[in-house]
C-alpha cells in the first residue's frame, strides 16, 4: 500500500475498503488518506482504523470525515484525535463523537474544538466532557456550548470552567447552568459572569448562587438580577452584596428582595441602597432592615 502513487488512492471503493485487511492500513500515510474519495471513507471499519498511523489522521478532510461509520470511529484513541487537521472537525457528527470512546477526548485540541459544528455538541456527554483536556475547553465558542445537552454539564469541573473563554459564556442557557455542579460554578469570575444572558441567570439556585466568589458578584448587572429566581437570592452573603456593583441593584425586584436572608443586609453600602428600584422597596421586611448598617440607611430615598 505505500508504494502506491497517492493519486491512485481515488480510485478505492467503499467495498473495496471494507475487504482491506487491517495489516495494510500501516501503509496509509497522511496524503494517501487524503487522495480518497469521500465516499470511500464508509467502508472502513474499527479494526481497519485502529491500526493507522496516528500521522496518516492528518489526511483526514472534513467530507471525509462525515462520511465515516460512526460504529468505526470507537477505534480512535487519544493520540488519533490529536494528529486531526482543525478543518476536518467540521466533518464530526453527533452520533460520531457520542460513538469514540471517552478516553480519545484527551486528544482534542482547542483549535480543533473550535472548528466543530455547533450541531456535532450533541454528541458530548458528561463522560466524554469529564475526559477533555482543560486547556481543549478554550476552543468552545457560544453556539457550541448552546448546543450541548444539559446532562453533559455533570462534565465541567473547576478546572474545564476556568479553561472556558469567556465569550463562550453567553452561550449557556438555564437548563444547562442548572445541571452543572456546585464547584464549576465556584470557579466562575467576573468577566464570565457577565458574559451570562440574563435569561441563564434562571438556573442558579440558592447553592450555586452562595458558591460564587464574592469577586466575581462584580460582573453581575442588573438585567443579570433580574433574571434570577426569587428562590435562589437566599444564596447571596453579605461580601457578595457588598461586590455587587451599584448599577446592578437595579435588576433586584421586590419578591428577591423579600427572599435575601437577614444576614446579607449587612453587606449593603449607601450607594447600592439608592441605585435600588422603588418598587423593590417593597420587599423589605422588619428584620432585614434591622440588620442594615446604619451608614448604608442613608441611601434610603
Amino acid at each position: 500500500m505505500a508504494a502506491m502513487d497517492p493519486t491512485a488512492m481515488a480510485g478505492f471503493q467503499k467495498d473495496q475498503v471494507a475487504a482491506l485487511d487491517p495489516t495494510a492500513m500501516a501503509g496509509f500515510d497522511a496524503t494517501r488518506m487524503g487522495a480518497m474519495d469521500p465516499t470511500a471513507m464508509a467502508g472502513f471499519k474499527q479494526d481497519q482504523l485502529a491500526a493507522l498511523d496516528p500521522t496518516a489522521m492528518a489526511g483526514f478532510k472534513k467530507d471525509q470525515v462525515a462520511a465515516l461509520d460512526p460504529n468505526a470511529m470507537k477505534a480512535f484513541d487519544a493520540t488519533k484525535v490529536a494528529n486531526f487537521d482543525p478543518t476536518a472537525m467540521a466533518g464530526f457528527k453527533p452520533d460520531q463523537l457520542a460513538a469514540m470512546d471517552p478516553t480519545a477526548m484527551a486528544g482534542f485540541k482547542s483549535d480543533q474544538v473550535a472548528a466543530l459544528d455547533p450541531t456535532a455538541m450533541a454528541g458530548f456527554d458528561a463522560t466524554r466532557m469529564a475526559a477533555m483536556d482543560p486547556t481543549a475547553m478554550a476552543g468552545f465558542k457560544a453556539d457550541q456550548v448552546a448546543a450541548l445537552d444539559p446532562t453533559a454539564m455533570a462534565g465541567f469541573d473547576p478546572n474545564r470552567m476556568k479553561a472556558l473563554d469567556p465569550t463562550a459564556m453567553a452561550g449557556f442557557k438555564a437548563d444547562q447552568m442548572a445541571a452543572l455542579d456546585t464547584n464549576a460554578v465556584a470557579a466562575l469570575d467576573s468577566t464570565k459572569v457577565a458574559n451570562l444572558a440574563p435569561t441563564a441567570m434562571a438556573g442558579f439556585d440558592r447553592l450555586k448562587l452562595n458558591a460564587l466568589d464574592p469577586t466575581a458578584m462584580a460582573g453581575m448587572k442588573g438585567d443579570q438580577i433580574a433574571g434570577l429566581k426569587a428562590d435562589a437570592m437566599s444564596g447571596f452573603s453579605a461580601d457578595q452584596m457588598t461586590a455587587l456593583a451599584p448599577t446592578a441593584m437595579a435588576g433586584f425586584k421586590s419578591d428577591q428582595v423579600a427572599a435575601l436572608d437577614p444576614t446579607a443586609m449587612t453587606g449593603f453600602k449607601k450607594d447600592q441602597v439608592a441605585a435600588m428600584d422603588a418598587g423593590a422597596m417593597a420587599g423589605f421586611k422588619s428584620n432585614q432592615i434591622a440588620a442594615f448598617d446604619p451608614n448604608a440607611v442613608a441611601g434610603f430615598k
